[in-house]
């Protein structure tokens, strides 16, 4: 598994050198650009295929908004959830949101991402 994550992150970095700006500048829907072609394909090597609502639900319903994933762990409960955002957005300033979603669910993890920067918390921890 630790073969194909390095072979992975080896292509998107390519893919970012590639069609970074296409990902970060045109119009429309940026977000979801960047979640097929680098968010996605991440968490499928990861053994979170988002493809399968058996792994992955997204667009996660919370009482306080939209997570774009939810990660399920056993008995189909999300472990963690990861707020998505377009290529080249300051993801600091969108960790609140998935922290919320989580501590309002009682989830584990938080998580916000570019495609390129990935932050992740324990949300039981400071």
């Amino acid at each position: 598994m630790l073969d194909d994550l390095v072979r992975e992150i080896k292509t998107l970095q390519e893919r970012l050198r590639e069609h970074g700006d296409f990902l970060r500048n045109e119009g429309g829907q940026r977000e979801a650009r960047t979640r097929t072609t680098l968010i996605n394909p991440l968490l499928k090597v990861l053994g979170w295929d988002p493809a399968d609502p058996g792994l992955v639900t997204l667009e996660y319903r919370t009482d306080v908004g939209w997570a774009d994933y939810a990660l399920k762990s056993q008995g189909n409960q999300p472990s963690a959830v990861i707020e998505a955002k377009r290529l080249g957005t300051f993801v600091d300033n969108h960790l609140g949101q998935a922290v919320g979603y989580c501590i309002q669910q009682g989830i584990a993890y938080a998580g916000v991402t570019d495609g390129n920067h990935w932050q992740l918390y324990r949300t039981s921890n400071p």
